[in-house]
């Protein structure tokens, strides 16, 4: 993982397939037209095409980034009542390569010559990561209503939307089986009858692991100190990069990191001029109520704001009537924070707000408390240090998620598709330490992943 070889890695014994079973359990065959690439950038090529076969339609829109991500938007079709045997995503695992994974209930480790798991709206699992140290594919399964469900204890809130592709009435599921050189995995959603003009979404996404090479010199050389403390004291201890977390008297309130900022820039400053780093905790996931447009987005509903049973301190209690769902409170700073949705315009709030710390206060990255916000976001998060700052870093820490109040997801696997973008994982709280070594490699580490 410290290097890139001439020699390729297969990852698969046969390519990836969406096969459909008519009425009597038979594949059908398709007629492909002529791709159409919609895009073509260094980063970014995307295409359509459209399969046909009788009565049945596939219109497919497929997107390959350059971070290993693969998406497809797959709408199947049926232009009269068509009964359907099965509609599932087979993956053909080459042996060597299918040694560990993580999710669909499954604990990082060792992966299980068989495996049967069917959807459950209790759970938090709609993919799985398989594969090795230096080769792997991570699958995610969805449909054309996915929203991202909350996390961190907040799942209950919000839990996952059923696809009704993929689910088809409890009737889907994903099976792995070993054979003597595949690892074989189905996606299935069962059988179906679908009506005249009835559309079905079977969504995918893929994700190439790993991201890139690791470096230990780096690693070793960044020296964390996890406090606020003066520069001085910071410097005496031998560290050179500072993780200032919110409750500090220069970022009091939790992810609105503008209340103090001479503070802030003065604390930075000073760091910078003994050739230190300062990485601020600055995240989506919940909000203070200390937030200057807390009441205009109170007026957007439900868009920023999660919807909730409300309680929590006095303050929230007495302004917010009700509808919301409580966060972490710092009693020293009257910090009552509330939950947001996940996906909304705040994004482009929190990235302009990034944008003017790294222009005006000088940090040098993020420290991450759990990421709500999705992968694009996560791109122009990176392009906005990497455009301000030389070498900036981007951290993501995670408790273990693998619970009832989280629908028992592993936070490696929740959180990959972030990879690409992060230089280290601080992953363990609430992790079993006693568990074996397959499991710190898989859901700890951070090494297949790069």
């Amino acid at each position: 993982m410290t290097r890139v070889t001439d020699t390729p890695r297969e990852l698969l014994a046969s390519p990836i397939a969406l096969v459909i079973d008519d009425a009597s359990g038979h594949p059908i065959s398709w007629h492909t037209a002529k791709r159409n690439f919609t895009r073509q950038t260094e980063g970014r090529v995307a295409w359509e095409v459209t399969n046909s076969a009788g009565s049945r339609e596939i219109d497919m829109q497929g997107e390959l980034e350059f971070d290993g991500n693969v998406k497809y938007s797959v709408s199947v079709r049926a232009l009269r009542e068509t009964n359907l045997q099965d509609i599932r995503l087979e993956i053909p695992f080459k042996a060597d390569v299918a040694r560990y994974t993580m999710g669909l209930g499954l604990k990082g480790g060792a992966l299980p010559e068989t495996f049967d798991w069917k959807w459950d709206v209790k759970h938090n699992r709609d993919g799985a990561w398989i594969g090795y140290v230096n080769a792997g594919l991570q699958f995610g399964l969805q449909d054309d209503r996915y929203s991202r469900p909350l996390n961190t204890n907040f799942y209950l809130s919000k839990p996952l939307i059923m696809p009704k592709s993929w689910d088809n009435g409890g009737r889907g599921g994903c099976r792995y089986r070993a054979e003597p050189s595949v690892y074989r995995v189905a996606c299935f959603s069962g059988a179906r009858t679908m009506a005249a003009n009835e559309v079905q979404h079977y969504d995918f996404r893929l994700l190439v692991t790993p991201f890139h090479t690791i470096d230990p010199a780096r690693q070793w050389a960044t020296r964390f100190y996890h406090a606020f403390k003066p520069v001085e004291e910071v410097a005496a201890d031998g560290a050179n990069t500072i993780n200032v977390h919110h409750g500090t008297a220069i970022n009091p309130c939790i992810n609105y990191p503008f209340l103090r900022a001479n503070e802030m820039k003065q604390y930075v400053d000073e760091a910078h001029g003994r050739g230190m780093k300062v990485k601020i905790y600055y995240t989506i996931r919940e909000l203070t109520n200390h937030t200057p447009e807390l009441f205009a987005l109170r007026s957007l509903g439900d868009e920023v704001l999660a919807d909730g049973p409300g309680g929590g301190g006095p303050w929230l209690q007495e302004h917010l009537e009700g509808v919301y769902i409580t966060g972490w409170h710092v009693p020293e700073f009257d910090d009552s924070a509330i939950v947001t949705t996940g996906i909304s315009r705040w994004h482009n709030f929190y990235v302009e707000g990034l944008r003017w710390l790294v222009d005006n206060v000088g940090i040098d990255g993020l420290y991450l408390d759990d990421v709500e916000f999705d992968r694009t976001t996560m791109k122009r998060v990176r392009k906005v240090l990497a455009r301000g700052r030389p070498d900036p870093m981007i951290d993501l820490h995670s408790a273990n998620q693998f619970d009832a109040n989280d629908g028992f997801a592993s936070s490696a696997n929740l959180y990959l598709e972030h990879f690409p973008y992060i230089e280290r994982l601080w992953f363990g709280e609430y992790f079993d330490y006693n568990s074996p070594p397959d499991y710190w490699l898989i859901e700890m580490s951070g090494i297949p992943f790069g």
